[in-house]
């Protein structure tokens, strides 16, 4: 790298950081339960959190809250994983990528959500570069961590492997994948120091994918999704030049995966995990003057998709709104509408009033511990009458009982919480009693 690389990179850090900072959004998929989580590991425990996804990142995130409480903090390790990709390519010395990479409108989109996709998609990409350089501990290793961050990479993975491995010794296979082992560990070790069971967190996604939390077939439902990959970049169209007999392993990896993502997942931020690779495919194609024109219209396509993260957000609005219930109400506990206190508690980075999920406290005031329950009959439908039946159950039970005194309800002002009288409204939220 020399000084013009150096200024270049100094140049997107400060831009990056500089958008993330005005920006007003915090609220995105999932980042209520990441947010939370750091929040409790760091000593902010105001809230019996949610997990459904591994909680390395939040982990990661804590240790940063532990010296510095707030949601720059956290902003500030989201975007660090992006600079670190754009540190990459010059690493590597494709400025065209770094350009390509550096204009993205995804680039741009995801940088303000808590999600461990960012630094997931980081780690993929170094897996991908080791492994062109036939490194297969460093290309193990560094794929076992993007799946140890990001659960659901474990299927990017089996593309991944298709793609690279079909043709390859097994015994490559072998030691790629013994790395990987080595790479998932920390999340097993994180898993048995928090939950004291080595693969909680992998089993509560599994069991969220099993039961149905994870929707199919997005495309059916939403065609526009099939344009949602040009946000990687306007001229990604260019990637018909490139030579397929030297990329097939690349191009068929893309293909499979993209496909998958189309058809599965129905955000935008998901594609961020493939995103590095297809750019530095797209690098190889692309003319100067191309790069020009798709500067151009990436800023054009950043400023529509980010336009609503600025300015009087509902997000700021919910956090001025609980600072003024707590002051005027001076509740002990916060019971949330229902599935949503992860929501409200990212907001407020005090330790106490606790905020309740509303089913706990139904489950309280109804004298139980058990909050939701499934059993699968696997021969239900069987052509022979054996003698059993094979049912598999497992059920959702409160970790402790806590007797609630002077609480309220709260609730955002779309919704309404049935049975429960109204209070007093705010700018976002409402109290019930």
């Amino acid at each position: 790298m020399n000084k013009k690389d150096y200024l270049s990179l100094a140049i997107f850090s400060i831009c990056l950081l500089a958008f993330v900072s005005i920006a007003n959004k915090i609220w995105f998929h999932d980042t209520a339960e990441y947010i939370t989580i750091a929040k409790n590991l760091a000593g902010i425990n105001n809230l019996n959190v949610y997990v459904t996804h591994s909680i390395l990142y939040p982990s990661i995130i804590s240790l940063f809250l532990k010296i510095s409480q707030g949601f720059t903090t956290i902003k500030i390790i989201n975007i660090f994983w992006l600079i670190l990709i754009a540190l990459t390519f010059l690493i590597i010395k494709n400025k065209k990528a770094f350009i390509l990479f550096t204009f993205a409108p995804i680039v741009w989109y995801t940088s303000l959500q808590t999600t461990p996709i960012l630094p997931a998609s980081l780690f993929f990409f170094w897996s991908y570069l080791f492994l062109k350089k036939e490194k297969l501990l460093l290309a193990g290793f560094f794929l076992g961590l993007s799946i140890a961050l990001y659960d659901a990479m474990i299927f990017i993975t089996f593309f991944f492997i298709l793609a690279f491995f079909w043709n390859n010794k097994f015994s490559n296979l072998v030691k790629f994948l013994i790395a990987a082992a080595v790479g998932f560990f920390p999340k097993m070790i994180v898993d048995y120091y928090y939950f004291r069971t080595p693969l909680f967190t992998s089993i509560k996604y599994a069991g969220t994918m099993f039961i149905g939390g994870a929707d199919k077939l997005y495309f059916l439902k939403n065609p526009i999704l099939l344009i949602m990959i040009l946000i990687i970049s306007p001229l990604l169209f260019k990637m018909y030049k490139i030579n397929f007999k030297e990329y097939k392993k690349e191009l068929s990896f893309i293909i499979m995966a993209s496909l998958f993502l189309w058809m599965s997942k129905d955000l935008i931020k998901y594609f961020l995990l493939i995103t590095p690779l297809i750019i530095f495919l797209l690098s190889k194609v692309i003319s100067d003057k191309d790069l020009k024109w798709n500067s151009l219209i990436s800023i054009i396509l950043i400023i529509i998709l980010t336009f609503n993260f600025f300015g009087a957000t509902q997000d700021i609005a919910i956090e001025k709104d609980l600072n003024k219930i707590v002051e005027e109400f001076k509740p002990s506990y916060i019971i949330s509408e229902q599935y949503n206190a992860n929501n409200l508690a990212m907001f407020y980075w005090k330790e106490t009033p606790k905020f309740v999920w509303y089913n706990d406290f139904i489950a309280q005031e109804q004298g139980t511990t058990k909050l939701r329950e499934y059993s699968f009959n696997l021969n239900k439908n069987q052509k022979i009458n054996s003698r059993e039946l094979l049912i598999f159950s497992g059920s959702f039970n409160k970790y402790e009982n806590q007797t609630y005194n002077n609480y309220i309800f709260v609730a955002r002002k779309e919704n309404s919480l049935d049975n429960h009288e109204k209070i007093k409204c705010y700018d976002a939220l409402c109290v019930y009693k």
